[in-house]
């Protein structure tokens, strides 16, 4: 086996071993930031309505 089909051999199984299993974990883990950063906006937003709702209350409250 010539040296340059002996390093592709090995390219080609440290690709299958290391790149690929990672290359899909980086695409799931990009999901799931994408998933929780939308959540949290939501959350945000929930939270400042709630606020203002809050605030209205105990303005009314005190007049």
């Amino acid at each position: 086996m010539s040296k340059c089909n002996e390093l592709r051999k090995l390219l080609l199984e440290w690709g299958e071993d290391s790149y690929l299993p990672l290359k899909k974990k980086i695409s799931y883990l990009e999901n799931e930031n994408y998933r929780l950063r939308m959540q949290n906006l939501r959350i945000k937003e929930r939270n400042e309505r709630l606020s203002m709702i809050i605030k209205k209350r105990r303005e009314e409250a005190n007049q």
